[in-house]
């Protein structure tokens, strides 16, 4: 074993002692540091299908502070609980402190980055309980070392599902062409080790000024290709814009637990392949029209599969302050088949309130032979009390396989300290 591996594999308890070294710096350069500081408290009641009532609370936190001296930190955590069953739950999901490396350069970006914080770097969308240090070569390019464990966002899952993480990530822009690449070893030993690149070019003197991304993943050790991402946008006018994609992605077990790809894994058997098109027509101030449909590929036992959804949305603006929102939405894959009616209606009485009402119905059909009609309302009312306070009082009603009637009150006051 590795002295990398060993500290990997006994740094579990890191994320608290951030805590402590983040709540000291904010005490210590309190006097010298603007600190924000936002709370949102939520609390309801519903009745579930065995009869049994729930009184649920959810509670949100989130301290940041700037100091003179260049250096940032945050901390953002929620604390959640069943009050008829007592589940605690205190959850972090960000604890961050950020050191500038370069403070007397125009590259104020370059900053050494420890802690809990998002990592979104080629196909991997994760917490990352570790170290970001982009680094500025000059103003347009920059290299990234990152060192830690990757974890899931899903904070539902009970297992552990993270993964040790090891890479360099480097940038660069020339004539126009933005490039993003990086080489990443993960997994137990680092055994498995991925590359990524991406590029992005807008032609801005050609017709429709069509711009274009292109993303690739390739397996390190043999540079088999892994999985991609591609995408053509065009502007044939001011009001109009259309997007076209492919996908072909192959998710990393790392990822996922087995328990929760169970079901994919019974009827899919390779990457799934996805062809997109997206059509965004503003035919006025008033009035806006979203078009979009998707269709997937994929293998199962049963041979060659699809799936597919079709979009379609608009928003209208019947006066000032008052807006309606239609939309349909139909899907199709291995789990079985939706159709959806949705509607969205707000008023906005002032600046500092307004009202949104949301209806939806819907006809399932699923693979586990549910099937029928299923509906969703909700009604809300948001309020400004002061410049340091928020209000939102929430009324929701349901029905579906699980509730032959639900129905839901919420309160959410957020504080800004």
């Amino acid at each position: 074993m590795t002295l990398t591996t060993w500290l990997f594999k006994n740094s579990k308890a890191c994320p608290f002692l951030l805590l402590e070294i983040i709540a000291i710096l904010f005490c210590y350069q309190s006097s010298l540091a603007y600190v924000d500081v936002q709370t949102s408290t939520s609390f309801g009641f519903y009745r579930n299908y065995k009869k049994l009532n729930q009184f649920p609370v959810f509670h949100s936190w989130s301290l940041n502070g700037f100091y003179e001296n260049g250096v940032e930190s945050s901390v953002e955590f929620y604390l959640n609980n069943n009050f008829s069953e007592n589940q605690w739950q205190l959850i972090p999901t960000q604890m961050q402190i950020n050191l500038p490396l370069q403070p007397e350069t125009n590259y104020s970006d370059s900053k050494l980055k420890v802690g809990r914080q998002l990592f979104s770097e080629g196909f991997d969308f994760a917490l990352l309980d570790g170290l970001l240090v982009p680094y500025y070569l000059d103003m347009s390019s920059g290299i990234m070392p990152v060192i830690g464990y990757l974890r899931s966002t899903d904070f539902e899952q009970k297992e552990d599902n993270s993964s040790p993480l090891l890479g360099m990530i480097y940038w660069t822009s020339l004539k126009g062409i933005r490039f993003r690449g990086g080489y990443h070893a993960r997994d137990t030993d680092f055994e498995n080790r991925y590359i990524h690149t991406s590029f992005q070019y807008q032609w801005d003197a050609l017709p429709w000024k069509p711009l274009l991304y292109l993303k690739q993943e390739f397996i390190a050790t043999n540079m088999n290709f892994n999985q991609s991402y591609s995408e053509l946008i065009f502007s044939p006018s001011n009001t109009v814009e259309t997007r076209f994609s492919y996908t072909n992605l192959n998710p990393r077990p790392t990822n996922h637990s087995e328990k929760h790809t169970f079901i994919y894994q019974i009827f899919s058997l390779s990457p799934m392949e996805t062809v997109a098109t997206e059509w965004t027509w503003k035919k006025s101030e008033q009035a806006t029209f979203n078009l979009s449909l998707e269709q997937g590929f994929y293998q199962s036992n049963k041979g060659n599969e699809n799936s597919s959804r079709q979009d379609f949305s608009m928003d209208y603006s019947i006066k000032s302050g008052q807006s309606i929102s239609p939309c349909f939405i139909h899907m199709k894959s291995y789990g079985g088949e939706i159709h959806d009616l949705c509607l969205r209606y707000s008023i906005e009485n002032t600046i500092n309130s307004k009202y949104i009402a949301e209806l939806n119905s819907a006809y399932i059909n699923k693979i586990n032979q549910i099937e029928g009609w299923v509906q969703h309302v909700r009604g809300s009312y948001e309020t400004t009390l002061s410049n340091r306070a928020k209000v939102l009082l929430a009324l929701e009603v349901e029905r579906n396989q699980y509730f032959i009637f639900d129905m839901r009150t919420m309160a959410y006051v957020t504080n800004y300290l």
